[in-house]
């Protein structure tokens, strides 16, 4: 594979972790930099997780993101190569060094805060999620996973239906609009989204506007696993 125009490469056999939708291998840069290639499944792959990793920028406790490519079947992630996860410290499998608890506890708190300084809210910072690193003679701790984040709105709908929220809501006309508009999105992708309801759909203020947002793709499917009907169909 090339990367603004330099090769990257990496070992099919050399797997790193998998997940549902995504194997991670380790590979190198043209430079034989150490790397760690996501490659995720098209077009089951979280589409939350490229547009976060495009958009997050670079923090030291937060793994860094060098460059995104796809094929027809796949997604590749380039990512920078960590020495473990806190999982794996913690079953014993890992006995390198690891930061002292308070650096521990410093350094997740600053990555963080940066990361809710993005307005983004990481749902699932545990030990699997957390990877250790050396940089020279410093250890460093970095949060990963861009798949279970999520960006931080102000409401959902439900909490507008209850009064709960009491703050600027789009007209009718224009949540329609936006909710059509989101919809179209998830579907160019491939994805159905099974449970459109008014947990699901946020509220979120930019500037003077109100925006509607889609959620939960955790209920999203690809849209050739759905099943499809017509008004015409008998029990309808």
């Amino acid at each position: 594979m090339e990367y603004c125009g330099k090769s990257v490469t990496f070992d099919r056999k050399a797997v790193l972790g998998k997940g549902a939708t995504a194997v991670v291998f380790s590979g190198h840069g043209a430079t034989k930099m150490s790397l760690s290639i996501k490659r995720g499944e098209l077009p089951k792959f979280n589409v939350r997780e490229e547009n976060t990793m495009k958009a997050i920028g670079h923090h030291e406790n937060v793994i860094d993101c060098f460059g995104i490519l796809k094929d027809c079947d796949f997604i590749y992630i380039i990512l920078e190569l960590c020495d473990a996860t806190v999982e794996q410290y913690c079953q014993g499998i890992y006995k390198g060094i690891v930061p002292p608890d308070y650096q521990a506890l410093y350094q997740m708190a600053d990555g963080l805060h940066f990361i809710h300084s993005k307005n983004l809210a990481h749902r699932d910072v545990s030990t699997s999620n957390v990877l250790i690193k050396f940089t020279g003679d410093k250890v460093v701790l970095k949060i990963a996973d861009f798949g279970v984040f999520l960006e931080i709105c102000d409401a959902t709908v439900e909490d507008f239906r209850r009064g709960e929220y009491k703050g600027k809501v789009p007209s009718d006309r224009s949540a329609l609009f936006q909710m059509a508009d989101e919809l179209d999105h998830v579907h160019s992708k491939g994805f159905a989204h099974r449970n459109i309801s008014s947990n699901n759909v946020l509220i979120k203020l930019t500037g003077d506007e109100a925006v509607m947002k889609i959620s939960d793709f955790g209920v999203c499917k690809p849209a050739s696993e759905t099943k499809s009907f017509s008004m015409s169909d008998d029990g309808c």
